[in-house]
């Protein structure tokens, strides 16, 4: 489209529908088949990624949550999020694994850093917490190569 960045690029528009008492809107990847957090299938060792980069443009503010299996004896997925402020033009993001916070969890008394989690990967999400026009193109997940996904 003539709005690519490169060819064709993801295009979303999140309009937040408060008739399902939903705060929120996303678009993601399941890298599994399976939800089990005891089933090796059900996520991947991110511990080598240097850095998550993206092309992206729009209007608001999206965030990456990086989704890994629960941590001790949480029952909970642990979240890792990254806020990421769109603007008209198209701009490299990156997201170095150095400078990605502490994870979002129930309890406050529990902290669990990325290098806590990033070895249970499940999912890479952009959440939008209002209206929000995204445009995303070129995710590349850097120091990570294609054999460190087989199993």
């Amino acid at each position: 489209t003539s709005n690519a960045y490169r060819g064709g690029s993801l295009h979303c528009q999140f309009q937040i529908d408060q008739s399902f008492n939903a705060s929120f809107a996303l678009i993601g990847v399941d890298f599994s088949n399976s939800k089990d957090s005891n089933s090796s299938k059900s996520w991947f060792d991110l511990s080598k990624m240097t850095a998550f980069t993206f092309m992206a443009k729009g209007s608001g503010t999206v965030y990456v949550q990086f989704t890994c299996r629960p941590f001790g004896s949480s029952t909970d997925y642990t979240v890792y999020e990254i806020p990421v402020n769109l603007s008209s033009g198209w701009n490299k993001c990156i997201i170095r694994s150095s400078d990605i916070p502490n994870a979002l969890l129930n309890s406050s008394a529990q902290i669990v850093s990325w290098q806590s989690g990033n070895s249970a990967v499940s999912n890479i999400n952009f959440l939008a917490k209002g209206t929000t026009d995204l445009w995303l193109d070129d995710l590349i997940i850097e120091g990570v190569s294609a054999s460190d996904f087989l199993k």
